[in-house]
């Protein structure tokens, strides 16, 4: 029985997010159609994010304070979702692995939102870091996820501190975002981990029920006044400070009650995928 209503979600869902896939090339020709970017593509690019989760059968919360940019945003990475999820309540542009770039229908949508793409092999040059605290100087928010690769959820890995020099260099402040995917279902259907190909995590992803995400949204970390105090002018040192207090407050998030009150451990329909937390 399980199995037929997990068909059903399928094929009354699969028509919702084709749709909405077939959107995202009229977007990125009404966004050069009009080259002066303002209020609306935001707003446009927002809602096509709203209308994909919500596709999915996903409802997102927001946990914590309003955003106030520009900020360098770093948050935990779990799954591909992970980019609309984020960009459906906060405006911003991604760090984004360089394979995205050429995603059918996506890839487009992602040119034309200004997304940077990093090739794994080069990695964090300083030129990449210039172009970061360029759009960060300009006014602009950039989220990325300095784990640098995906897991099932339940801990955060180190936080690569090359790409937090972007920060340093445009005076931004660091937000530490946590995802946390809740629903008895989340932990096997959400993480995009191992082998999977893109279609075959869609494919297991419209076949869920009972899901959501959380963004539990930490305080901003601005500690220049803290290294002037003791003088410390190092970079490396700097950056490596920044990302691993970073990722403490991405851990603490992880550990934080879901939005129905129900802390980890607990295993009903909403509690969190996040069980414990381990070193990967």
């Amino acid at each position: 029985m399980s199995r037929l209503f997990t068909a059903l979600r399928i094929v009354l869902r699969l028509p919702g997010i084709l749709m909405v896939l077939g959107c995202a090339p009229l977007l990125v020709w009404l966004q050069r159609l009009c080259p002066i970017r303002g209020l609306w593509t935001v707003w446009a690019v927002q809602a096509w994010y709203r209308l994909l989760i919500a596709g999915f059968g996903l409802q997102v919360r927001v946990v914590g304070q309003s955003v106030r940019g520009p900020v360098l945003l770093v948050a935990n990475h779990v799954s591909w979702l992970d980019i609309p999820v984020i960009g459906s309540r906060i405006a911003c542009l991604f760090v984004a692995k360089s394979e995205v770039r050429d995603w059918p229908l996506v890839g487009g949508l992602a040119r034309s939102q200004d997304t940077l793409f990093l090739d794994r092999g080069r990695g964090a040059t300083p030129g990449f870091n210039a172009m970061m605290a360029r759009r960060l100087s300009q006014g602009r928010s950039v989220a990325l996820f300095p784990e640098g690769t995906t897991s099932d959820g339940r801990e955060v890995g180190l936080f690569h501190a090359r790409l937090f020099q972007s920060a340093i260099d445009a005076g931004a402040d660091v937000l530490p975002v946590t995802i946390n995917y809740v629903g008895h279902e989340a932990g096997w259907r959400l993480p995009y981990i191992n082998e999977d190909s893109l279609l075959q995590s869609i494919w297991r992803i419209l076949g869920g029920h009972g899901m959501g995400a959380e963004l539990v949204i930490g305080e901003a970390l601005n500690l220049r006044d803290e290294f002037e105090a003791a003088n410390i002018t190092n970079s490396p040192y700097k950056r490596n400070v920044i990302a691993e207090r970073a990722r403490r407050a991405v851990l603490t998030g992880l550990r934080q009650p879901t939005a129905t009150g129900h802390t980890e451990g607990q295993t009903d329909d909403a509690a969190p995928m996040s069980g414990t937390v381990a070193a990967r």
